[in-house]
């Protein structure tokens, strides 16, 4: 059976064009346009040595999204400036506590292939960022408004954690920290 396979795939004989075929059309439409956005920016993946596990990091344009991944925005860096990413792993399951000392608005980058619908209530914002990952693209700006205190905020997902953004009105200081529930 492995000679089999291995001889069908190398010389695309019977079954390899079939199942070939399968794959190719029953991979969602998106999948295609995902694949057009990172031929298109080809440095999505590229390194960058700013890796750690979970981390309160001041929004400066090519900062890792993710602790453990080299992903980064590409699109409307300047709709940034001034926040602060609450820096996860990227398929981070956890609940994430902050201790916030003043109101702030958290803001939420989604990707389609997840299962957004705790986002019912939040304000959609009126442009778009563009974070390339293997299986989702975030791009969608969502905004909620919290008041002092401590508050839980859910990663997101399945297929990839949201990235999380944090914005003090009042101040450019960080007035939030972290808040370790146990």
């Amino acid at each position: 059976m492995f000679c089999y396979g291995f001889i069908s795939h190398r010389h695309q004989v019977f079954p390899y064009q079939i199942i070939k075929f399968f794959q190719t059309n029953s991979i969602p439409p998106l999948h295609a346009e995902y694949d057009k956005i990172k031929n298109e920016y080809k440095n999505w993946d590229k390194l960058n040595d700013n890796i750690k596990q979970i981390s309160i990091k001041k929004y400066y344009p090519g900062l890792n999204i993710y602790s453990d991944r080299h992903y980064f925005n590409h699109r409307n860096d300047e709709k940034l400036k001034g926040l602060y990413l609450v820096q996860i792993p990227r398929h981070y399951q956890d609940d994430i506590y902050l201790n916030v000392f003043n109101d702030i608005f958290v803001y939420r980058v989604l990707c389609e292939y997840n299962k957004n619908e705790e986002y019912i209530n939040w304000e959609k914002e009126n442009y778009k960022l563009l974070i390339i990952g293997g299986g989702c693209i975030h791009t969608e700006v969502i905004k909620k408004k919290f008041k002092k205190g401590i508050i839980k905020i859910s990663p997101g997902g399945p297929n990839s954690s949201n990235p999380i953004f944090v914005y003090n009105s009042k101040s450019s200081e960080q007035i939030f920290q972290l808040y370790d529930k146990l």
